[in-house]
């Protein structure tokens, strides 16, 4: 093959798909193996130790690529360009889009990633089965990804992204669906009788994160600028009769374990039962029991719903906007200068995300930023001539 005139290209082109099939040899097969007993033909149980698990997250993430690059290849038909290139660029743009979103997440969450051992954290690291991707991480190495296809292919970088800005929408919109089923993305306490309100099981992650914070036992904490863990929120069945402390208040132990700050106490919160005991800095002592925990999460606000509904919006604004572009590069300033306010907006009301610089968390620090680079884009875009005018 090497030795025909664009063997070398044909071989390289055939790398990707070599790659994905050794990895499926080395790390699927070896997993969907199960011991199958003499005369009967019987498929794995839910419990088996080995097999192959399916899971939403990862279900709803294959549709939301299937249904962007297939959006984009007819709409790439339709505007004359060749589908391989599509099909080319999707494939550079998901992996550097999971390469980034997950390298978003490490650092973002690095305490949750480090193990006890190199080898643990290195696993940790690359173990996408259960969620741990950051849409803005998606999107910066989507956009290196991209870039670097538009330079090696010498293509237009803001006609193209015009044309797949309305596929970017539509694929969050699914991926978040998938965000929802794996519990990822969760949004703060919502009142119960919201229609809309949504609990998730024990070991999910809006469940660990309440228990975490204390509020499955009635209070919350939250870290002092002077480093103490204070009450934030005081509601603990019987306690109340014993003592009244007021917001703000330090605390010095958890059933026992002296507190150094509050990650270090979210961490005794999640290991503790129905019983709780609390210290205050002052000496006094009051504990507590609920019955039992709950089986469920308290009824959290459906942020995941909402990102979704959000991207189906910008998906629709975005193809609607398409015809009516008078310069390249309009249609996907608009999408990212929309998300960048939108998603600013609903990290309001998401708590799985602690606050990084001034007060906001990372993704709203990054929305700040992005916003900033779309008005200079704006402007770039406003000074280059019409498209009608440069044909």
């Amino acid at each position: 093959v090497l030795r025909r005139p664009h063997g070398r290209s044909e071989v390289t082109s055939l790398l990707p798909m070599v790659v994905i099939v050794a990895l499926a040899i080395v790390f699927l097969i070896p997993r969907i193996q199960q011991e199958i007993p003499l005369g009967f033909a019987t498929f794995p149980s839910v419990n088996a130790e080995r097999g192959l698990p399916i899971r939403g997250y990862g279900v709803m993430l294959l549709l939301a690529v299937l249904a962007a690059v297939g959006i984009a290849v007819r709409r790439s038909q339709q505007a004359g360009l060749n589908p391989d290139t599509i099909f080319g660029l999707g494939f550079t743009v998901i992996i550097s889009g999971i390469v980034g979103a997950r390298l978003f997440f490490i650092t973002q969450y690095w305490e949750l990633i480090r193990g006890d051992t190199l080898f643990q954290t290195l696993g940790n690291m690359v173990s996408v089965v259960n969620g741990g991707l950051v849409v803005y991480g998606s999107l910066i190495g989507a956009a290196v990804g991209f870039l670097f296809y538009c330079y090696r292919h010498r293509l237009h970088p803001l006609a193209l992204g015009d044309l797949i800005a309305p596929s970017l929408a539509l694929g969050l919109a699914i991926g978040r669906i998938g965000c929802l089923l794996n519990g990822c993305c969760f949004g703060g306490p919502c009142q119960i009788d919201y229609p809309w309100a949504v609990t998730f099981p024990a070991e999910s992650p809006p469940y660990v994160h309440q228990k975490s914070a204390g509020l499955l036992h009635g209070l919350e904490l939250r870290q002092d600028p002077n480093g103490r863990v204070v009450i934030s929120r005081w509601d603990p069945p019987q306690a109340g009769d014993q003592v009244e402390p007021v917001v703000g208040e330090s605390i010095l132990k958890i059933n026992g374990i002296e507190i150094q700050d509050l990650p270090h106490a979210s961490a005794v919160l999640e290991r503790v039962g129905p019983d709780l005991m609390v210290t205050f800095s002052d000496g006094r002592e009051v504990s507590w029991s609920i019955e039992e925990l709950p089986p469920r999460s308290l009824p959290v606000h459906p942020t995941q719903i909402y990102s979704a509904i959000n991207a189906t919006f910008l998906f629709l604004v975005t193809m609607a906007y398409f015809p009516f572009r008078q310069r390249h590069g309009q249609v996907i300033a608009l999408l990212l200068s929309l998300y960048a306010i939108t998603r600013f907006l609903l990290e309001l009301i998401r708590t799985d995300e602690l606050a990084f610089a001034a007060q906001m968390t990372i993704s709203q620090n990054v929305s700040v930023w992005i916003g900033i680079g779309m008005v200079i884009l704006w402007v770039y875009i406003m000074r280059q001539p019409k498209m009608l005018d440069a044909s």
